[in-house]
């Protein structure tokens, strides 16, 4: 995310605009000027119209509200969801990314897309790394 300044009167205008559904500021700005809601996750707009969830822009996914994605890290089952726009893991504790998911558990080292799971339409066990766009993957050249 990155901070604007605008005048009173700019934010004034901002908020005359509100409709139900927007999420704040952000929400107004992107429906006025068209942004795009972000990739898609089993073929339908990730956040189905709305602009709630977890976005990771580096990589150019939103997980919906509710997204789940689980994996076994030593020996135990362990499950996240997306709530607001945090994880939330399966004790109820909320990080705000997925190396901090992975390091709450203990794998503060790993890549957390190869790490965590999630099933796809098909019911079939995948890595999250298969919803980045690839474009925006960097690979490491020995």
């Amino acid at each position: 995310m990155r901070t604007i300044q605008v005048s009173e009167s700019t934010y004034a205008a901002i908020w005359a605009k509100w409709q139900e559904g927007d999420d704040g500021e952000e929400g107004v700005i992107r429906r006025v000027l068209g942004v795009d809601e972000g990739k898609t996750i089993h073929g339908k707009t990730a956040l189905n119209g709305t602009t709630g969830g977890f976005r990771d822009e580096r990589y150019g996914v939103v997980f919906p509200e509710g997204f789940r994605i689980f994996r076994t890290f030593k020996g135990q089952q362990r499950v996240a969801n997306v709530r607001g726009r945090n994880w939330m893991l399966d004790n109820g504790r909320l990080v705000t990314s997925l190396n901090k998911l992975s390091a709450f558990i203990g794998a503060p080292t790993e890549n957390a897309w190869t790490g965590w799971n999630y099933q796809d339409e098909k019911g079939e066990t995948r890595p999250i790394s298969d919803l980045r766009d690839p474009s925006l993957v960097r690979r490491r050249v020995i």
